[in-house]
């Protein structure tokens, strides 16, 4: 009898391609952080219920509201390859055979719109009524710095209120921790956005900067989950009235930023990248096409 069938949950199914031999703790590992929101939303749903459609939307729902990058949903397509391949070699069926395409190293990086970033600060400076608007300015304004949201995730409350309370010069200066630790600079307008909330943050047993406000929830106080990081960024961009930007929008948009002024290595080490300039490059880097034109009309000119 095989052990799968059309019948079988999603969750049960995934749990079943997790356990084949050869899969190490590291590729289970990725599958589960992979599949943790397709699991939450359809794990209970039967195989059969599953079909390209569905898939496809949700495909779109991670680019379009979620905010996810090319390379990010290629990674994500990848997974659903794989488990997707597993099961119909049971059902004979595979919702996934057909599965947009999407570019690990997209032609152009797609940064965050200047002028939004400008109106969600403005949104962000007015955002001090309750505690819960307060975390939300400061979550998004550590993303106009350039954090990534892992970054965001782990800043320590201790040392955001070190570095608020030394400045150096005009720039407010901490590392984070976590699997890719980064140097964070702020100026004064970010500081004073996220000291409200350092200030008001109430006690709680962790060093977690931001943590669980809901009274109701089993977690609060606990530290804020990822997820929670992404709906704060959301409730700031309807507050500003702006089409949603991503962490990875505003990351690029300081990669770029950076890039054009001061080039590529500094870039990167803005950004936390060890590794040199070429993710930076692929990722992170919009050159300036006006820029470009005009230099080439000039060089023209002269010949």
């Amino acid at each position: 009898m095989s052990p799968l069938s059309r019948e079988t949950a999603v969750s049960a199914a995934f749990e079943m391609f997790l356990q084949e031999p050869g899969r190490s703790i590291a590729t289970k590992k990725k599958f589960r952080y992979k599949f943790k929101g397709f699991l939450k939303q359809y794990g209970k749903r039967p195989l059969a219920e599953i079909d390209t459609v569905l898939l496809d939307e949700w495909f779109d729902y991670m680019e379009t509201r979620l905010g996810h990058s090319q390379g990010h949903l290629a990674f994500h397509r990848n997974c659903h390859k794989a488990f997707w391949k597993y099961c119909a070699t049971f059902t004979g069926v595979n919702p996934a055979a057909n599965l947009k395409r999407y570019e690990e190293a997209p032609e152009r990086v797609i940064v965050a719109d200047r002028d939004d970033v400008e109106l969600c600060l403005r949104a962000c400076e007015s955002m001090w009524s309750t505690i819960a608007e307060q975390r939300d300015a400061a979550i998004f304004a550590l993303g106009a710095a350039g954090l990534r949201r892992s970054n965001v995730h782990s800043v320590s409350y201790k040392a955001m209120k070190r570095a608020l309370a030394k400045p150096d010069e005009d720039m407010y200066l901490f590392s984070t921790s976590g699997k890719r630790p980064m140097e964070v600079i702020l100026n004064g307008r970010l500081a004073k956005i996220i000291k409200r909330y350092v200030d008001n943050r109430p006690t709680a047993p962790h060093d977690r900067l931001f943590v669980n406000l809901n009274t109701d929830h089993p977690d609060y106080l606990k530290p804020l989950s990822a997820e929670g990081l992404t709906r704060a960024r959301r409730r700031v961009c309807k507050r500003a009235d702006v089409p949603l930007i991503s962490f990875q929008k505003m990351r690029r948009l300081m990669g770029s930023t950076v890039a054009r002024k001061y080039g590529l290595e500094i870039a990167a080490s803005v950004l936390g990248h060890t590794s040199g300039t070429e993710v930076v490059r692929k990722h992170y880097y919009d050159p300036d096409r006006d820029a470009a034109r005009q230099a080439a009309l000039d060089t023209l000119k002269n010949l």
